[in-house]
């Protein structure tokens, strides 16, 4: 067990050494930490963990247990709070915003005093918190565009050779077992394939913005979007690749928008090889999970029966305090505990705001987030933004990404690169000139 810690932690200190090394010094704190979130995962388990939802049974043989990711966490939004309120430059806030934020800070303090233990509540607050705060702290400051490109490949190249040096550790793809039901499973020393999961969606999209806007590393991007494909689809957690597949429909159908002409533009050069994919994924999905559901009648895997039953109960036996807010940071995984349904959420991210935070809490939440994502729309490179909330409000739905720290991270790092590249017309606007000049050029030919 100590060589196995031990050739880890030398991954790890490699890993934030190259990260040193390419990022601009100036932006190194924030994206170091951003990274070592992500780091923080792999020292969640160890092997022989297990996690059987048939029955609802879960065992986790936990290392730092979720301390080290909470530690880091709160690091993170300690910079923050101190790099917006010590910032040479005067931070305005609208009024509108301040009373959001209020009302968020509030209901979430609530929960945060609730009948949980201290850890679990401890860690649920700074996970609900930090995305808020990446949404207030990223828009206002000026990073280098390349700084993100270069954590997000950073992260990237991580999520996948970690899952390799697992094979290579311990002889499987996984330290640990999540789906009992299946033979093999493909997430490294993550302690889920969701998390994962989501988090390889939403490098795709930074993949495909890359491939638009960019001249330069085209078969390298290709190469590590189809990894990331192959890799949503091998993990086994059908949502998201849903979400995978819903949000390239969005980016298809947004391309038609004014301002998407570069996008546009390599959709109708990769037709041929967009119909040649759609029979393989169709056969795919004939493998996977999603058909089994369908033909039983279980389109939602079993999540609709939980999120009526969640419902009923909240309606009918919850009083005016829990009504309004809620009953605490993981309330949702007691109260199905005590009815039978074993120690699990709704896996719905909008029904566990509302048993954990109430009307009060999931409404200034959803309100917050509306407020930014529209400050973070852009009129060009808009379909990436469509296909990212796309994405977004699939997964939300049909799982909770509240716990899923690194996955609200990146998609918030996501939204802010993308409108980065639209305001800036960084590589935009050279790569639409560049097509606009040679689709003239072909016409006077």
């Amino acid at each position: 067990m100590m060589v196995y810690l031990g050739l880890i932690i030398i991954v790890v200190i490699l890993l934030l050494g190259l990260s040193y090394s390419l990022i601009k010094k100036r932006d190194y704190i924030f994206f170091y930490l951003i990274v070592a979130l992500f780091v923080s995962q792999i020292f969640i388990l160890i092997p022989g963990s297990y996690a059987n939802y048939d029955d609802g049974s879960v065992r986790f043989y936990s290392i730092f247990s979720t301390s080290l990711s909470t530690i880091v966490s709160t690091i993170l939004i300690l910079y923050l709070l101190i790099s917006l309120v010590f910032s040479s430059k005067r931070i305005r806030y609208s009024r509108a915003e301040i009373l959001l934020l209020f009302f968020f800070i509030a209901s979430s303090f609530i929960s945060f005093l609730g009948q949980q233990s201290f850890t679990n509540k401890l860690a649920t607050f700074m996970k609900i918190l930090l995305p808020i705060e990446l949404l207030l702290y990223l828009p206002r400051c000026n990073y280098n565009i390349k700084s993100y490109r270069k954590v997000i490949y950073i992260i990237n190249l991580f999520l996948i050779s970690q899952t390799l040096v697992c094979k290579a550790l311990t002889g499987k793809f996984a330290a640990s077992i999540f789906y009992t039901s299946l033979e093999n499973e493909f997430f490294g020393f993550y302690n889920s394939p969701h998390p994962l999961a989501a988090t390889l969606c939403f490098l795709s999209i930074f993949l495909l913005i890359e491939f638009v806007n960019y001249k330069n590393r085209k078969l390298f991007t290709i190469f590590l979007f189809a990894c990331n494909q192959i890799f949503i689809y091998l993990l086994g957690t059908t949502s998201y690749l849903v979400a995978d597949i819903l949000g390239l429909a969005v980016l298809i159908v947004f391309s038609t928008m004014k301002g998407n002409e570069a996008i546009r533009y390599w959709i109708r050069k990769f037709l041929p090889v967009f119909l040649i994919a759609v029979p393989v994924v169709v056969v795919a999905l004939f493998n996977s999970r999603i058909v089994d559901n369908l033909l039983v009648g279980n389109i939602t895997n079993g999540r609709l029966n939980r999120w009526m039953f969640d419902l009923n109960i909240f309606i009918n036996n919850a009083g005016l305090k829990t009504v309004l807010f809620g009953d605490g940071f993981y309330s949702i995984f007691a109260t199905n505990l005590l009815i039978g349904q074993g120690e699990i959420n709704s896996l719905n991210f909008f029904i566990d705001m509302l048993f954990d935070t109430g009307l009060f809490g999931l409404l200034s939440y959803c309100f917050l987030y509306i407020y930014y994502f529209k400050n973070l729309y852009t009129r060009k490179n808009n379909a990436f933004f469509w296909q990212i909330i796309a994405v977004f409000l699939f997964s939300a739905f049909f799982n909770n990404l509240v716990p899923y720290v690194t996955v609200m991270t990146i998609m918030i790092i996501l939204l802010n690169y993308q409108k980065n590249m639209g305001e800036r017309e960084y590589g935009f606007k050279r790569q639409v000139k560049h097509i606009s000049t040679l689709s003239a050029g072909i016409s006077s030919y």
